[in-house]
């Protein structure tokens, strides 16, 4: 499990709770929200018009449920397309390791330049 979560991630968690019309320890628990995290994320999800509270429970609103279908899809394309890079990238990495192992002052700074792209990579997927 990741340390931090996206905000959008933590919207997901919130909303997915809400809409078993859990009580608002339950979605503490469920969403493994802290209490101030609940409350900042139910003032967003009341303020977009995803929730609506009813009595003590919350009531996922249909814009909400929009959210959550449209956040499941995308997350299910962003972690296969993840995979595919991940294959992409070591089956690059292998390739360029069959004509620089001769040469270890090329494969350093092929190992380097990699490591950078990689990392802005993963910035761009993850924003």
């Amino acid at each position: 499990m990741r340390a931090n979560r996206a905000s959008i991630d933590i919207m997901a968690s919130f909303l997915e709770a809400a809409s078993h019309g859990f009580s608002p320890t339950q979605i503490l628990k469920t969403a493994n929200l802290s209490w101030l995290l609940f409350k900042k994320y139910r003032k967003y999800a009341l303020r977009a018009n995803f929730l609506s509270l009813s009595y003590s429970n919350y009531e996922v609103k249909k814009k909400g449920q929009l959210f959550l279908q449209k956040y499941k899809e995308t997350s299910q394309y962003y972690n296969e397309t993840a995979k595919i890079i991940d294959q992409l990238t070591n089956e690059r990495n292998r390739l360029a390791m069959t004509f620089l192992k001769k040469n270890k002052n090329r494969l350093k700074n092929y190992k380097l330049q990699n490591q950078n792209k990689n990392q802005n990579l993963n910035f761009k997927l993850k924003t």
